[in-house]
């Protein structure tokens, strides 16, 4: 199946981590992350309300073991990330197939609030 990459099951995280969703050689200032991330951010919020959303780009690399151009949205309940899981299934951003995962609370309380400070 399309989501047999999920690892984390579903409806048990209000986290998702959509991968690499473009080619990081194409952005240059922190200005264009920040487009990608209000574009990610208006395709997906169609599924549920998102409470924060990150974009890794170079100032954070460092501080976190995601890819750049990674997106990290949190939700407000699992059956809102399930929903985006699916509604955003089989689309592509800027003709690249996104790659979605569910992301642990753990993982997301590790390295990703600690950027929403």
């Amino acid at each position: 199946t399309r989501c047999a990459f999920l690892s984390v099951s579903s409806g048990t995280t209000r986290f998702l981590r959509i991968m690499q969703i473009v080619d990081p050689s194409t952005l240059k200032e922190q200005e264009e992350y920040d487009d990608l991330l209000e574009d990610v951010k208006e395709g997906c919020e169609k599924a549920g309300k998102i409470v924060n959303a990150v974009v890794i780009s170079p100032k954070v690399k460092d501080q976190v073991p995601f890819e750049l151009c990674d997106i990290i949205l949190e939700f407000s309940t699992p059956q809102e990330v399930d929903a985006c899981v699916v509604t955003m299934a089989g689309r592509k951003y800027m003709g690249k197939p996104l790659a979605m995962v569910r992301l642990e609370e753990t993982s997301f309380a590790q390295y990703i609030a600690p950027l929403l400070q």
